[in-house]
């Protein structure tokens, strides 16, 4: 899908946490949260309708995360940010298309004042350009980052399998070793490796 270079040069003040802050739990589902598009705000999925060249925001929920390995990418919209796990993102375009999809989620809360329309604007950019490819989540209020406690500022991945649970986690850059845990992860939630379960 060759997400990695196009993705997120959009991010509006570098430097990220690498402290583990996540509330969540390895093996079971994530905390649920749900994003709804309102007159006031845009939050939620970012779906671009080809025929009228138009962006649609429609609500999100985590619940919604089933039935294939997902790979979420939570972003504070800073700056640098998608230059820490940029890596990561790159070795996602080694695996096979079908045995995972990527969920990009962008907290437009956390930029610099003024700036969350010129982010918003750039991501729906990457949401049209990417669409096939990529699930593209739209946060205005700190929402999923809350409800995760994710540090602000952060690049986050967690990893859950085709049945919603938590299988891998981090807040945070990943080591070399943890990325490849992950690709291996990705893996053998798909079954692309010997004795994979789901």
């Amino acid at each position: 899908m060759h997400v990695a270079r196009a993705l997120l040069t959009l991010i509006i003040a570098s430097g990220a946490s690498t402290a583990w802050g996540l509330c969540v739990d390895e093996g079971k589902p994530l905390p649920p949260v749900s994003l709804n598009d309102h007159a006031d705000q845009l939050s939620g999925k970012i779906v671009y309708d080809h025929q009228n060249n138009t962006i649609h925001y429609l609500p999100w929920s985590s619940t919604s995360l089933t039935g294939n390995a997902f790979v979420i990418y939570h972003l504070a919209a800073r700056k640098g940010i998608d230059n820490i796990n940029r890596s990561f993102i790159s070795m996602l375009d080694e695996l096979p298309p079908q045995g995972h999809q990527l969920v990009v989620i962008l907290n437009v809360d956390d930029v610099f004042t003024g700036g969350k329309y010129f982010a918003r604007k750039i991501f729906e950019g990457n949401a049209k350009e990417h669409a096939s490819d990529v699930v593209f989540v739209l946060d205005e209020n700190s929402t999923v980052q809350q409800r995760w406690c994710i540090d602000k500022k952060s690049s986050t991945l967690i990893l859950v399998n085709i049945k919603g649970e938590i299988v891998k986690a981090k807040d945070g850059a990943l080591t070399a070793a943890e990325r490849l845990d992950f690709i291996n992860a990705i893996n053998y939630v798909y079954g692309l490796t010997p004795g994979a379960s789901q």
